[in-house]
Formats: C-alpha cells, sequence, structure tokens
C-alpha cells in the first residue's frame, strides 16, 4: 500500500488535532495489515469518519493505490460531472428563458436577472441596512422606491412599458403580454408564450431585457 499522504492532507488541521496524530504523520500510523487501526475518536466528526471507512474502504498492502475522483460514476476527473456535484439544485422557475437565452446582452440579463430576484440595491433596500435613509423614488417622488415601484409604477418608466406593449401588440403571437403591469403577471405570462423559439420571441427578450438594464443604470445616475 502507498504510504504518501498525511493526515493533515486527508483531514484538515483541526479533525488531526482531535484525532491527536502529528500533522505530518502518514496514513500508515493507522494502518495495520488490511485493517485499519485508528486511535480513539474525540469527535464526532472522526467518529463518523472512523465508522464509514472501516464498512465501506479497506487497506491493502500489496495493492497499488489509486486515485478515485467520486463524484464521477468513472472514477475520473470529469468538470461536468464535478460542477454538478458541488452546485445547490433547485427546482426550476419559469422564467429562466426571459433571461438567459441565445442571443441575450450578457450585461442586460444581468441586471434582469437580479430585478426578478430582487437583489439589486434599490433605496427600499438600503433603507433595510441604513433606516435613516429617504427611500422615496428620485423621479417620481409618489412611493417607496423598491423593483416592483421602479420598474413597472413609476411614472418614469411606464410609458416605456407602454410604448413596447404596443410595439409588441403588432406581432400576434405576442399580443397580451403584460409588459407594464407586475413583475408576477409578467412571469405568468412568460411561463407559458416564452418558451417558444422565434425571432418575435427573442425580439421581446431582447426589449425587455433592455428595458430593465437602461431604467436601472439612468436611476443610478440619478443617485451618484
Amino acid at each position: 500500500m502507498a504510504r504518501t499522504y498525511s493526515f493533515g492532507m486527508m483531514l484538515g488541521i483541526q479533525l488531526v488535532n482531535d484525532a491527536a496524530i502529528p500533522y505530518q504523520e502518514k496514513v500508515a500510523v493507522a494502518v495495520r495489515g488490511n485493517y485499519w487501526n485508528w486511535p480513539p475518536a474525540h469527535s464526532p466528526q472522526l467518529v463518523q469518519i472512523q465508522a464509514d471507512l472501516c464498512g465501506k474502504l479497506y487497506p491493502q498492502e500489496r495493492i497499488k493505490d489509486t486515485v478515485v475522483w467520486v463524484p464521477s460514476a468513472s472514477g475520473r476527473f470529469h468538470t461536468g460531472q464535478t460542477w454538478h456535484w458541488l452546485r445547490q439544485k433547485h427546482s426550476g422557475v419559469s422564467w429562466f428563458k426571459l433571461i438567459w437565452f441565445l442571443d441575450s446582452i450578457p450585461k442586460h440579463s444581468f441586471v434582469g436577472w437580479l430585478a426578478i430576484l430582487n437583489r439589486l440595491t434599490t433605496k427600499a433596500r438600503q433603507k433595510k441596512w441604513t433606516p435613516s435613509i429617504d427611500d422615496t423614488c428620485p423621479s417620481c417622488g409618489s412611493a417607496s422606491e423598491t423593483c416592483e415601484h421602479m420598474f413597472f409604477k413609476c411614472s418614469f418608466s411606464s410609458p416605456i412599458w407602454q410604448t413596447l406593449s404596443s410595439m409588441a401588440g403588432t406581432l400576434s403571437s405576442m399580443a397580451g403580454i403584460p409588459f407594464h403591469d407586475s413583475y408576477l403577471s409578467l412571469l405568468a405570462w412568460v411561463g407559458k408564450r416564452i418558451s417558444r423559439k422565434s425571432l418575435q420571441v427573442t425580439l421581446i427578450k431582447l426589449a425587455w431585457n433592455a428595458a430593465v438594464y437602461h431604467i436601472w443604470t439612468e436611476k443610478k445616475s440619478k443617485d451618484s
């Protein structure tokens, strides 16, 4: 059995300290013949590690060690399979094709994505961090500056959506798109229709993302 890895490399410093084993000690110190010879465990993590190893993996001195990449079914490193193993998996959302599509403009899609997730630094969000600031919309002065207000309810942005809505209405397949209504109604509409692949659908998606991006950049220029 090749003995070239230290306990520090395998387990990390804290677990090695819990095991009362010198950091640079070789794995061989925990092996006796073809069996594990672990010192007493002093933490729940070590108890679990020892239980997993003793039940599933045994050292074999006469067999050469091989490296196995666990996330991959073949045992060899694979970037895609490693990514799927590391990332958190969530159910799909109905609006992702509105934001991420083949002909999208990356900076527009990024701002649109943040807007849908309500992660843009609007004054309403800033007020949560700094209660003393005024969160009134600087464009119209009539309501708190939330994403919903800034993009759909503000007198500054409403004419933009009305224009886009009338343009979309000239495309028979796009008639009725709730551009200027609200996030909820827009996303419900998107979930049913935007999955179609056509030039008309692509133009609508490009227009929506561009409008969100430029409304946001205009708002940021007024704040600066």
